[in-house]
């Protein structure tokens, strides 16, 4: 025993505790209860520094340590307080589990006794009050975690939308994907596949969300065939791959479940020439077409009844190698019912198509550039050699002279021009189709494979006459009379059929880009020549049937209809419906543009990162198509989602950035090991003041502007406790996270930051606006809150002080209803938006003003108490809801019951209202009309 160099020891470990080096002091600590195991004060101390830390387990040892050795009755407040709070986080964390809680119970009845006396300050009292409520569901701890959790997982993350349909995107825009290659042709990015154990090798996961027309599933499936060729044999045996397709569209994945399906009869079938024809034939009809052959079609239907009767069966009878999520039966049944039953003519079905090639596009829209690149063209015709001029025109004149052909260039300049402009910016040339798309402008079909062309009157001759104009308007003749409509363009939400202005070659010009870059050979050369676009994309799922053959046994590619972040939700937390042993984690995720959509980087790193393997080469890569031009940078494009620059992203949420070209590029990101060690995170002010200004931006995010300038900042508070829960994951203390929800539900949140009023995009200059510190108004908020955390909290890794005030358990939270009538503005609004948000009022005189939606102005200037607003407990905000669809007249919203009835007694109102531009959405509803339809399980 040396107590000077105890003393001397716990100094240092004082002043490394002041100086937030907490592991430092913990080292301090531990040597001086070491040097003088007989001082209750060193272990006290090491508790202190173990809890601050958030190592509850440490922290009880430490803490009954030293109440062993003396219950001095100041220390003894101290070490109860801490206690009680230790159990509670530790057990909620899962750090201290129910069994030693309820083994350790009989060593801290003194300190519970302790607490018992009347002179204990309030907090200790409080802190008992949580553990005891905590101890006596020990028993049911892991049931009621589940249940939570479970209710937390179905609870939306976004404000609602007031037309809940979404955008059908029949075909990708990205460029094809192989996950084992690259992220695209710019930026390529193996997978280190020979590095790898054959351990890791039999993990590999793929997640493609949304997935859109399967592309980059197919693309990554071809790759993989690439890898396992140069593998030994050895590993080829150990190699297991899990593809999920994932997307938030039912008719989406209903769609790539047809391409797999014909795949897969190509795979399996032993079947004849003809038949092999016919199926590739069907499949790039299908997959890039408007309208298909009669024989194509029959072939297509009867793929779509098979895969109806295959889902319908217990369990569904589908390839082994191939799974559907039981959830996502019904959604897909939907859409296939659709295509079985749509009634559509051909002419009625392709006249909503117009074909606009690039270099179209380009003049339509920005015709000042488009004659700008003419110009220069022109220029550029008076410098070529005759080599280059007969490249350009030679084909139409074979053998004509140098002269010949000069004297053609000058008579027909501006066409050449035009022409050069094309070859520029449509790429049509580099791959052999710029016949093809001048044809399919009137025909609007693509070629039919030459072995199929005898059964198409009027086609015979096509290639000898592709410029013939004539000949295009005869074959249209023949495709309106004769050719069936592609019907899975149409989800069957909508009336009508859907325009599309688009590049009709976009698609295969990207595959064929696909197929270079990545080895997959054009077999049949003619084809190239006389039906191009079948050329590269049979060759392209011809690749994708032969990578299926070869990893046979090694393969697993499930489809899951469903939002990407709620569904990792799921997944992560065990509340699925996928088999137990399908992959919960994965190797590579590609988001596309999805963030655009979906809070951008802040919800990549709540719900994607944690679904990324550990120590796997792991990343998720997203790109930005939405609005790319609203960004002046990709640090404006991180903070707006974030409230944070790039270069914080490790230190607030343990990211690490592969790629930060978010805008131009791609963004890929990955996880650091969790849990961080707590110095390399942001400290407690840190955190508690950038989640003040994250719950800010949530309840009142600004102004946003119209397209093609609007940002998308769909959360709402769930997604704000989401937040929460991954930030415990991410390493910061349970009790750090727990005393900021505290303050929020006390109304106690002090901040330095006000909302934000302007316009998005915010300006980066924002992260240093400060204002005096100050009291935020959070109490409309509150019976949201109370909702969301009254049926999750058993759930949450840090224990929550709720105040006896608010209910706590899910049975004193109702799901209520109300029919609503739409103000006549919605209908000039974009309905598809996550935007809406209810005010609750008890009276219109509550609100001291003309109108709610003047209010509605006024209230980021009520949160930041520059403004006297009505009354606690006069009106009420609610950021989430369980449903809202505006076509139907629907709202329901889940709410104490306690609230509920005092509203209904006081005859409150209820508005809906467009949070992105303070907007009235309905008329007033009476609480005489709310109903409740059901309770939370």
């Amino acid at each position: 025993m040396s107590p000077e160099k105890a003393l001397k020891a716990k100094d240092k470990g004082n002043k490394c505790f002041k100086d937030g080096q907490l592991e430092e002091s913990v080292k301090h600590y531990a040597e001086a209860e070491k040097l003088d195991p007989s001082n209750p004060l060193y272990p006290s101390n090491l508790s202190a520094a173990l809890y601050e830390l958030g190592d509850y387990r440490s922290t009880m040892d430490a803490i009954l340590r030293s109440a062993a050795l003396s219950l001095d009755p100041a220390l003894s407040i101290k070490l109860s307080t801490r206690l009680a709070k230790t159990l509670s986080h530790g057990v909620r964390d899962g750090s201290i589990s129910p069994s030693l809680a309820r083994e350790m119970q009989s060593n801290t009845n003194d300190l519970e006794e302790v607490s018992l006396t009347d002179s204990f300050p309030p907090d200790n009292a409080q802190a008992w009050q949580v553990w005891r409520s905590i101890r006596a569901t020990l028993d049911n701890r892991d049931k009621l975690s589940h249940e939570a959790k479970l209710r937390l997982s179905r609870l939306p993350i976004y404000k609602g939308t007031p037309d809940p349909r979404v955008t059908y995107f029949v075909f990708g825009t990205d460029e094809v994907v192989s996950l084992v290659d690259d992220w695209g042709p710019v930026k390529r990015d193996p997978m280190k596949l020979r590095s790898m154990s054959t351990g890791q090798l039999s993990q590999l996961a793929f997640l493609i969300a949304g997935v859109g027309d399967g592309r980059h599933a197919f693309g990554s499936i071809i790759g993989l065939s690439k890898a396992h060729a140069k593998m030994d044999a050895v590993r080829k045996k150990e190699l297991r791959v899990h593809i999920t397709l994932l997307d938030v569209h039912f008719a989406t994945i209903a769609r790539d479940l047809i391409f797999f399906m014909l795949i897969d009869s190509l795979v399996e079938g032993e079947v004849d020439e003809v038949t092999r024809l016919e199926i590739r034939a069907t499949l790039m009809y299908v997959s890039v077409g408007w309208a298909m052959p009669d024989y194509c079609y029959a072939r297509y239907m009867d793929t779509v009844k098979d895969i109806k009767v295959r889902l319908l069966q217990t369990p569904p009878r589908l390839p082994s190698w191939m799974h559907v999520d039981i959830s996502s039966i019904s959604p897909i049944l939907r859409a296939l019912d659709h295509w079985i039953f749509v009634k559509f003519t051909t002419t009625r079905f392709i006249s909503d198509l117009k074909h606009e090639t690039s270099s179209e596009k380009l003049q339509k829209v920005m015709p000042s550039m488009y004659m700008e690149e003419h110009a220069n063209a022109a220029q550029t015709l008076d410098k070529l050699g005759d080599r280059e001029l007969r490249l350009l025109v030679g084909h139409n004149v074979p053998g004509a002279s140098a002269a010949k052909i000069r004297e053609l260039v000058k008579t027909n300049k501006q066409a050449l021009a035009a022409k050069m402009v094309s070859r520029k910016f449509d790429n049509n040339a580099e791959w052999g189709l710029e016949e093809e798309s001048s044809w399919f402008k009137t025909t609007k079909v693509y070629v039919p494979p030459t072995g199929l062309i005898d059964r198409h009157p009027g086609f015979e001759k096509l290639n000898d006459e592709w410029a013939a104009e004539d000949k295009a308007r005869e074959v249209s003749k023949i495709v309106h009379q004769s050719w069936k409509p592609n019907t899975t363009i149409l989800d069957g939400t909508q009336d009508g059929n859907m325009f599309m202005e688009i590049d009709a070659f976009l698609v295969v010009q990207q595959i064929a880009k696909f197929n270079k870059d990545h080895g997959v050979v054009v077999k049949d050369t003619a084809s190239k020549k006389d039906c191009p676009t079948f050329a590269h994309v049979s060759s392209f799922f011809d690749a994708a049937v032969d990578a299926i053959k070869l990893l046979k046994g090694s393969i697993q590619v499930e489809f899951i209809v469903g939002e990407i972040n709620q569904e990792l939700s799921k997944i992560r937390l065990g509340t699925d419906t996928r088999p137990s042993h399908f992959t919960k984690q994965f190797t590579r995720i590609w988001l596309s543009n999805i963030p655009d959509y979906t809070h951008g980087t802040l919800n990549t790193a709540i719900y994607v990162l944690p679904a990324l393997q550990q120590n796997m080469d792991a990343a998720a890569t997203s790109n930005c198509l939405f609005n790319s031009p609203v960004w002046k940078d990709d640090d404006e494009f991180c903070y707006n989602y974030t409230l944070l620059l790039p270069k914080d992203l490790e230190r607030y949420l343990g990211i690490h950035t592969i790629n930060a070209k978010a805008v131009q590029d791609i963004l890929t990101l990955s996880p650091a090991t969790f849990p961080r060690p707590l110095s390399s995170l942001a400290n407690r002010d840190g955190l508690h003041s950038w989640l003040s200004r994250i719950l800010l931006s949530i309840i009142s995010p600004g102004e946003s502007r119209p397209r093609p300038r609007l940002i998308k900042l769909p959360n709402n508070l769930v997604a704000f406790v989401n937040l929460l829960v991954q930030l415990r994951n991410t390493g910061y203390p349970a009790h750090w996270l727990s005393d900021f929800v505290n303050s929020v539900l006390n109304n106690t949140l002090n901040a330095d930051t006000a909302t934000y009023k302007g316009f998005l995009p915010r300006p980066i200059s924002d992260i240093r606006a400060k204002v005096p510190l100050h009291r935020l108004r959070l109490d409309p908020w509150l019976p949201e809150l109370e909702a969301i955390l009254a049926l999750s909290h058993q759930g949450l890794p840090f224990a929550v002080q709720i105040p006896p005030s608010l209910a706590s358990t899910p049975d004193a939270i109702g799901l209520y209803e109300a029919k609503v009538v739409p103000n006549a503005q919605l209908y000039h609004l974009p309905g598809n938006d996550a935007v809406t948000t209810l005010l609750f009022y008890r009276s219109i005189e509550v609100l001291r003003e003309h109108t709610p939606e003047i209010f509605l102005r006024k209230l980021p200037s009520i949160i930041d108490g520059g403004a006297q607003g009505p009354l606690k407990g006069s009106f009420y905000v609610m950021t989430s809801q369980d449903h809202v669809d505006f076509t139907k007249q629907e709202v329901r919203w889940w709410m104490s019951k306690a609230v509920m009835k005092t509203m209904r007694q006081e005859r409150w109102f209820m508005i809906a209202w467009r949070m992105d531009g303070w907007l009235q959405l309905t008329d007033p509803c009476p609480a005489s009309v709310w109903k409740e339809v059901s309770t939370p399980n």
